[in-house]
Formats: C-alpha cells, structure tokens, sequence
C-alpha cells in the first residue's frame, strides 16, 4: 500500500491562500451600493443615456441605459445622493462618441434617441434624490417632460425681443 505524508511546511501557502479567499468571499464594498432600476419618459423607457449618482465629496458612480431604459450602477456612494439623467440628445460630440463606443453601436441618427428636459442632467436641478444602503436597490425614475406655459412656450422662456 502506498502512504503519502504531508509535509505542514508545504500546505501552509495554500492554507493561507484558501483562508484569504474563505475571508473575502461574500465581502461587498462596505461604502458603496448597487443601484438598479427603468428610466421612462411619458411611460416609454429612455433607450439611451446615462444615468448619475452624486454622492458627498464628489464622490459618483454611473450607469448606461439599455435600449430597454434599464440601468444597473455598481460602487454607488452610501448616503444621500442626487441622481441625473442624460440622453445623447443633451451630451457634446465627444460624450456622443464615449457612448456609442461603450455600448457598441451609432446613436447618430437614431430614431429611438428621446430628448429630455435639460434639467435632469443637472444634480442642483434634477430632482432627483435616493439614500443608498449597503447591498442592492431598486430605483425607477419617472422624467416628466417640460409643461408648455401659459402662452404656449416653455416654461421659463418668453417669447419676443429682450428688453
């Protein structure tokens, strides 16, 4: 019969090594949350965009929108924070192209590409607010799309010459 003996000097590297692991699995990023949710405008999902968390210290996390208006943000800062949304519609031409080459595809052109009122790309204006906690959390975010005003333009624009 053949006998094998272990020799503890040559186990105590892997014992070590499975111990570390045994101790970091389940471990999450204590001071960080996942975010997830639909963004929609009128009911219909926003298909293309991102979607910000701004945290204190400036401190952020962000999120591209599937064709789907679903969104999923990892290491989001724990706490009070105020959320944007923006849409290619809203972003310069270098932002436009970072986009089509995260998601893989042109947004030039598209006919899906919603515009969105200009302040939800605004933390001070947005809106928009979630206290994140540790682990995963559902955020669906309604946009409400600008009310024309009393004389038929924008709110907060006036029609004829400045005076």
């Amino acid at each position: 019969m053949l006998s094998v003996r272990l020799h503890w000097p040559l186990w105590r590297p892997v014992l070590a090594l499975l111990a570390i692991a045994l101790a970091s699995t389940g471990c999450g990023d204590s001071d960080s949350g996942r975010v997830s949710g639909k963004v929609r405008l009128n009911d219909a999902p926003v298909p293309a965009g991102t979607v910000t968390f701004h945290g204190e210290n400036n401190r952020s996390a962000s999120a591209l929108l599937d064709a789907d208006g679903t969104y999923t943000a990892t290491g989001v800062p724990l706490g009070a924070v105020k959320v944007t949304v923006t849409t290619p519609a809203q972003m310069g031409e270098k932002a436009k192209k970072a986009l089509e080459k995260a998601r893989n595809v042109s947004i030039q052109g598209r006919s899906d590409a919603v515009e969105i009122p200009a302040r939800y790309g605004r933390p001070e204006q947005s809106g928009l607010q979630l206290t994140v906690t540790s682990g995963r959390q559902t955020f669906d975010i309604d946009l409400v799309p600008e009310s024309p005003g009393a004389d038929g333009t924008r709110e907060g624009r006036k029609n004829g010459p400045r005076k």
